[in-house]
């Protein structure tokens, strides 16, 4: 069960990564295309740059590195209209849609690899994605009003069950640290050519806030490391699912952000709020459990 303590190491990287995001992003840096052309940068330097040392990434075929540029491509895309999402609304709406992309991986695993589970596994995939809406809804909100939270969110959630697909392909015909570094390269084109398009204006204020994305990146590589080595060990599917226990890290760290720093993150700590939320944990650790078991 290697591939569960990878999946559970990646979710808690993208958790740290969602709360300095929501803090970058309100703070520092509102311009969401040049918030995404710098960390695609950033991480594009960190994944070329790690499996020189632990890889062979120029003894492959024309195909992995095609499939390794495209994944890079589509996921730094997918990031971008993940954070353009966040911009018409907040974490709380866009957060309960990219888990839809569970959903996505299910019937495009059936569809194009014919993958399919005991019922019983199902009903835990169900259960732990029930339990993530439920943790991530926002009380009185209409999560899937038709809106461009909606659209841009659910186009997101669609492109990044591609990437994972592609990962999971490219995994079986070569090592990860291989996939990375031609992933890295993908990231660093269309980083390049978002910052041709953009050409922001650095102030002082952004020059901060590219620091912090430095940081950020780094958890954000962590969690991509993790979550490719994931998908070469188990199904692309489970590892999806798994992965939804990001949410419930999500509620740990904000919940203690809300408590000791109020001024960075306020939480809703009412007794019905959290008793509601404790279900939904409930819920997913037991759909968790049914899944990985």
């Amino acid at each position: 069960m290697d591939w569960v303590i990878l999946t559970l190491l990646a979710a808690f990287a993208w958790a740290i990564v969602t709360v300095l995001d929501k803090f970058v992003s309100t703070r520092e840096f509102k311009d969401f295309l040049l918030a995404s052309t710098i960390a695609s940068l950033i991480m594009a330097i960190i994944l070329m740059f790690i499996p020189l040392f632990a890889g062979s990434p120029f003894k492959v075929s024309v195909s992995i590195v095609l499939i390794g540029i495209l994944t890079g491509v589509i996921y730094r895309l997918a990031t971008t209209f993940y954070l353009l999402s966040l911009k018409y609304g907040d974490a709380s709406q866009v957060e309960p849609i990219l888990d839809t992309q569970t959903l996505f991986v299910l019937v495009l695993s059936f569809l194009i690899f014919g993958e399919s589970f005991h019922p019983i596994k199902y009903l835990g995939i169900i259960m732990a994605f029930a339990g993530a809406i439920i943790l991530s809804a926002k009380k009185g909100a209409n999560i899937f009003k038709f809106n461009k939270v909606l659209l841009f969110g659910f186009f997101a959630a669609f492109v990044y069950a591609i990437r994972n697909l592609l990962m999971k392909v490219a995994t079986s015909q070569a090592d990860v640290w291989t996939l990375l570094f031609w992933m890295g390269i993908g990231q660093g084109v269309i980083g390049w050519l978002f910052f041709l398009y953009h050409h922001p204006h650095m102030t002082t204020r952004k020059v901060l806030a590219v620091k912090h994305t430095l940081f950020i990146s780094i958890f954000n590589t962590i969690a991509i490391i993790s979550f490719t080595l994931a998908l070469a060990k188990g199904s692309a599917t489970l590892v999806s699912v798994v992965a939804l226990s990001c949410g419930f890290f999500v509620f740990i760290l904000a919940t203690i952000f809300s408590k000791f720093y109020p001024k960075l993150w306020k939480e809703d700590l009412t007794i019905k709020t959290l008793a509601r939320k404790l279900f939904a944990i409930t819920m997913m650790v037991i759909g968790l459990i049914i899944v990985i078991v």
